[in-house]
């Protein structure tokens, strides 16, 4: 049994060392959304590419442009992380459509009085952008996603002061990356 389990070893570590067709090699890359950054957050996003399927993990948080508000006596802070599975074809740029998954934590707060409620919620949707290239390891990718809020969209109300959560997010960004 242990001479089983010894082979099995070295046939395993043999198969992960045997040198692969390049376009059989994961990619890996990181990338980060400028914008969040802009809105008084963080964007940091990482992940793989083979054979024209990418998968990535991210954590993120901004606050929401007063023009998007639904009552401007509010202001917004999301903060979270994700999973995003996209579709590319085989070059592994270009278009793509994707799907995903979110957890967040998004604060209202009455501006007058400072009060604050936070709610979590739980974000799926479906993604579609373009990844175009420049130079051999960076790239820039314009998005838009559309989501639905699985979580409570009851509205929130502070001192007398109500704002509508959101069931559905449009959300248009772009990502600056590079893969390695």
């Amino acid at each position: 049994m242990k001479r089983l389990a010894r082979i099995s070893g070295i046939g395993l570590m043999l198969t992960l060392l045997t040198p692969l067709p390049t376009q059989a090699r994961p990619g890996f890359y990181i990338e980060s959304d400028p914008m969040a950054f802009m809105l008084s957050g963080h964007s940091l996003h990482t992940g793989a590419e083979l054979d024209g399927f990418r998968v990535q993990l991210g954590t993120f948080a901004a606050s929401h442009p007063d023009f998007i508000l639904t009552n401007k006596n509010f202001s917004v802070h999301q903060a979270g992380y994700g999973i995003k599975f996209d579709f590319f074809g085989r070059s592994g740029d270009g278009w793509f459509v994707g799907i995903e998954h979110g957890r967040t934590e998004i604060q209202y707060t009455l501006r007058a009085t400072q009060e604050k409620i936070t709610r979590a919620a739980s974000l799926v949707g479906v993604r579609t952008g373009y990844k175009h290239r420049f130079g051999k390891h960076l790239y820039v990718t314009p998005w838009i996603s559309i989501s639905r809020n699985l979580s409570d969209t009851t509205p929130v109300t502070l001192s007398g002061q109500s704002y509508q959560a959101q069931a559905w997010f449009v959300f248009p960004t772009v990502h600056i990356g590079m893969d390695f």
